[in-house]
Formats: C-alpha cells, sequence, structure tokens
C-alpha cells in the first residue's frame, strides 16, 4: 500500500493507493544437462526458477518421486538473486542411480519442467514396482523402470500381452511407452518393461498405472439486466471427476473466503454441485466468479461475468470553495455505479438553456483531472462563480452545483515608482488597487504617517472596473517634500505596499546637455535660456 500525504498550513489531504503483483508462472534460469559417466562419483543436478508467488520446485527420477538415503540428499535453497534453486546431490554414485531425471517448478500460475538423463554405465537392474497416477484425456509418459546403461531394445506388455502401437501407444527410442489420451478402463493395468544389452543382458520393472478422471464443470451465468436490490444465484455443476471434489469460489480471482462482499452465501450439494447466492444485489457484487473444483487429478474452473447496474452515488460530493488569489484549488467530485459514471463540470456563465459550459472551454481556464476533481493551478478573481458537478452513467445521473469564491489581498495595478516636479508647482501622486472590499488606503512620507493639511490633500474614488484610487496631492512643492511616499492597502485577507518617489528641481535643476553646451532652464524664463560653453 502506497500513500501519498500533501500540507499546507492547517489543512492535509491525503490518497492511497495499493499496488498487487499479479500471479505469474515460474520461469527456469538454470538447467542441469545430460551426462554419462562411470559408477563411483558424486554427482549434483541443479535448477533455478523465478515467479511470483515463490515457486516449490519437485524432482523425479523416471517418472516417480526420488527416495532419498544418506546418499541420495534432494534440496532447495533461496538464491542470491531471489530465485529457488533445487538441487539432487549423489555421493558415490551406482548404477540404480541412472535414468531420467526431471525437476519441476510450480506455483498456483502454472508449472514448468526440465527433463535430462543421468546415464551411468551398467548392467540392466529392475526397479521396484511402482504406482502411478494417469489423468484421462492426457499423455502418460512411463520410462523403462530399469537401471543401467547403454541399452539395445525394450520390450513393454500390459497385463501380461504385447503393447499393440496401433491403439495410440508407442514406445520412443530411449524405451519410454507413450499413451496418448489416456482412458480410464482401456489404460488402467500393470506395465512391464524389459530392457537387454548387446551382450544379452536383461532385466524387468513394472509399473501399477491407475487412471483418475479429471473434473467437468457445466456452464453456467448469470441473468441479465440485474440492478441493486435484486437477488441471484447460480449453479456449479460437476458432470465428470473421481471423487473427493473440492468445490470454491472465487471473485476476481481472489476466495470469496478471504473478504469477499456482503450477503453472498456458497453452499454445497451431494459433493458434486454447490450453489452461490446473492441476497441483495449492490454494484460492489460486480465482476467475475470462478467456480473451482479439484481433485485428485486435476485443476478446473468456469467463470461467469456478474454485473450489477447501479446509479451513480456520491463517493465525494463537492462543497463551496474559497481560494486566495494566486493560489491553487482542487474541488473533488466523485461517484461510484456501475456502469462506472462519467463525471463532467460546467460553470455558469449565463443564463438560459446555454447558462453552463465545460470549464475547459471558459477563461480563465480550470481543468478537470482524471479523477474528477476540479483542478485550479492560481486562482484568479474571474473563477469566482457557479459550478455544477455532474456524474452519470447508463442507469441515471445526479449533480451538485457549487460556489467558488477566490479572495484577494489588496494588489496595485500599473502606475509608476518616481514622479518629478518644479519647486513651486502642485505634486500629485497615485495608486490603483483591487482586493476584497472593504480596501483601506494609508500614505506615510518616509515612514511617517501622513495626514491631509493646507498643503497635503488626500482623496479615495473607486473607478468603474472596481479599482480603488487613492490621490495625494501636495501643493507648492518644494525641496522638503523631496522623499519615499508609501501608498498602503489592506483587507481582511492581507496587505500590500508600493513606493513612490518623489523629486522637487529647483530653478536650475532642470538641465540638459546640447552639442557641447549646458541649456539651463530658468522658472520665470521658460523662454529664455543662456548658453555657458563647456
Amino acid at each position: 500500500m502506497y500513500q501519498c500525504q500533501a500540507t499546507r498550513s492547517t489543512r492535509a489531504a491525503q490518497q492511497a493507493v495499493q499496488l498487487i503483483l499479479e500471479d505469474s508462472k515460474p520461469v527456469l534460469q538454470y538447467r542441469f544437462i545430460e551426462q554419462t559417466i562411470q559408477p563411483g562419483p558424486s554427482v549434483s543436478l541443479k535448477c533455478s526458477a523465478v515467479a511470483n508467488p515463490t515457486p516449490s520446485i519437485t524432482w523425479m527420477l523416471d517418472g516417480l518421486p526420488i527416495p532419498q538415503s544418506d546418499r541420495v540428499v534432494v534440496g532447495v535453497q533461496e538464491g542470491n538473486r531471489g530465485e529457488v534453486v533445487g538441487h539432487v546431490n549423489i555421493s558415490h554414485t551406482r548404477v540404480e542411480d541412472g535414468g531420467r531425471y526431471q525437476c519441476t517448478a510450480s506455483n498456483v500460475a502454472g508449472s514448468v519442467y526440465h527433463r535430462a538423463n543421468l546415464n551411468i554405465y551398467g548392467l540392466p537392474v529392475g526397479r521396484p514396482m511402482a504406482t502411478v497416477t494417469a489423468v484421462a484425456g492426457q499423455t502418460l509418459e512411463l520410462s523403462c523402470p530399469v537401471a543401467g546403461y547403454p541399452f539395445h531394445t525394450f520390450i513393454w506388455n500390459k497385463d501380461g500381452e504385447t503393447i499393440d502401437e496401433s491403439l495410440g501407444q508407442r514406445i520412443e527410442v530411449d524405451g519410454t511407452l507413450v499413451l496418448e489420451k489416456v482412458r480410464h478402463s482401456f489404460d488402467a493395468g500393470v506395465y512391464t518393461c524389459t530392457a537387454s544389452t548387446k551382450q544379452g543382458r536383461a532385466a524387468t520393472g513394472s509399473a501399477q498405472v491407475s487412471v483418475l478422471v479429471p473434473p467437468r464443470i457445466d456452464p453456467f451465468s448469470f441473468n441479465d439486466g440485474l440492478t441493486e436490490g435484486m437477488r441471484t444465484q447460480v449453479i456449479c455443476g460437476v458432470s465428470q471427476g473421481d471423487p473427493p471434489l473440492t468445490i470454491e469460489w472465487l471473485k476476481d480471482g481472489r476466495p470469496l473466503s478471504l473478504n469477499g462482499p456482503l450477503n453472498v452465501q456458497a453452499r454445497v450439494f451431494d459433493g458434486f454441485s454447490s450453489v452461490l447466492a446473492v441476497s441483495s444485489l449492490t454494484a460492489g457484487h460486480s465482476g467475475r466468479y470462478t467456480c473451482q473444483v479439484r481433485n485428485e487429478a486435476a485443476v478446473e474452473s468456469y467463470t461467469a461475468t456478474l454485473t450489477v447496474s447501479a446509479p451513480p452515488a456520491w463517493v465525494l460530493e463537492p462543497r463551496d470553495s474559497q481560494v486566495i488569489r494566486g493560489q491553487s484549488l482542487v474541488v473533488d467530485c466523485a461517484a461510484r455505479g456501475y456502469p462506472e459514471p462519467s463525471v463532467t463540470w460546467k460553470k455558469k456563465v449565463g443564463s438560459g438553456s446555454d447558462a453552463f459550459r465545460s470549464t475547459e472551454l471558459v477563461r480563465p481556464r480550470a481543468e478537470q483531472l482524471s479523477n474528477g476533481s476540479l483542478y485550479i493551478a492560481r486562482a484568479e478573481p474571474e473563477h469566482t462563480g457557479t459550478y455544477v458537478c455532474h456524474a452519470s452513467n447508463a442507469v441515471n445521473h445526479l449533480s451538485s452545483t457549487i460556489n467558488i469564491s477566490v479572495n484577494s489581498a489588496p494588489y496595485f495595478l500599473g502606475g509608476t515608482s518616481s514622479e518629478e516636479v518644479r519647486a513651486g508647482e502642485t505634486a500629485v501622486l497615485e495608486c490603483r488597487v483591487k482586493g476584497d472590499t472593504p480596501l483601506t488606503l494609508n500614505w506615510t512620507f518616509r515612514g511617517a504617517p501622513l495626514h491631509s493639511t493646507s498643503r497635503y490633500i488626500e482623496n479615495e474614488k473607486v473607478d468603474p472596473d472596481g479599482s480603488l484610487v487613492g490621490k495625494i496631492e501636495i501643493l507648492s512643492a518644494s525641496q522638503t517634500d523631496a522623499g519615499d511616499y508609501t501608498c498602503t492597502a489592506h483587507n481582511d485577507f492581507g496587505r500590500n505596499s508600493r513606493t513612490i518617489t518623489l523629486s522637487v528641481h529647483d530653478n536650475f535643476s532642470r538641465f540638459r546637455f546640447l552639442r557641447g553646451y549646458i541649456v539651463l532652464v530658468l522658472k520665470d524664463f521658460e523662454y529664455n535660456v543662456y548658453l555657458t560653453h563647456v
């Protein structure tokens, strides 16, 4: 389970997601090879596999479990890279240790195997009577139960009669007897193999073959048109298969016994059938239901899909929201139902039937996230308004209308950061500010509060665009009036300031260079200039 948490001042939000690794069939990463040796030396056979869940590894010799002893050790260990390593260690090998070895890696997702011969030179030696279980309808391979190497001929008998290769039975070059599509009564019995060398030395071994019938499940399906509150049931019937049978139900690949949905019951009748019943359907019951039947021969399953139509219902219903200008905003809107509801956001932009338009088409733009939430990356006053979240599927629809308010601390529009006047003139300083009302403006000069006097005149007005314009007029400005004037605006959501620097020039304070001369402009003689050569 992965969890993400986001916090901002006194608010927090979190979201969790569960990562489930699907089952995977084993893959063999290392396989042992065929060997031909003389009796005596030690031998180690290994194979390794990876899978999820972790696979188990089993070993067989000529199709039978390997009998362990103080010389023959079968084991499993975990490798350095997470793989499972299986091994067979044989010390002081003997002729009877030879044969076809098979390593099988298996888990719930499947199995994979590898075979190779360990040939040990020696005269034929018959193995003890073995019992082999075959599955009806599948292929059975019987290795000749005789140890030794090399062999020249193999002769197979069933219940004392020679094998007829025309009846779906054949003998491979290495002496393996292959039975195609095993039949329950026809292929069961005692099989005997006689292996001979070129020198005429021979030995015989036998195997008792029993045939089991795997389960066969009759197809079943759920009714169409099921809605919430209704009842339903299906029967999983097993028309074929040797007892005892184990019947289990799964939903979406997981056993119902492990936190399955409520109001679901599974009952087994007469050992050959099971009824799955749901007393009151909800959308949460929708899914794939599997009847899994197991006996000694095989595991079979049949799956049917249950669809419960349900109208949308709120999981996270949107609510009225406020946001500060310039900050981001997320408004949740999530609904459940079946089929899964689609979610759309619209904003009110007018009146009548076309009053609402998609938020993707309205400026400034608000984005709808993949989970249905409305996202505003940078809130502006124009985002203020009425919004509706609409959730719908084939069954029904629902909607929720909310208001979004964008609160704004004061912010200034345009204006300059400096002003210049000549001594004796009237200086006019202006600041234009917008933000949530009520707005308050204050002026300071060189850090000290500034109030209206006979020379300092303050006034305010509200322009048609809603901005508050504050002005201060300084009559008959002098050098003592030069400096920094700060206009400070504040409301319930913050404060902001702008500083304007006033420069007051005396009679000779305005000059410029012109072709090597300094041009001085006198206050009282604007049209008469004196030129001084530089």
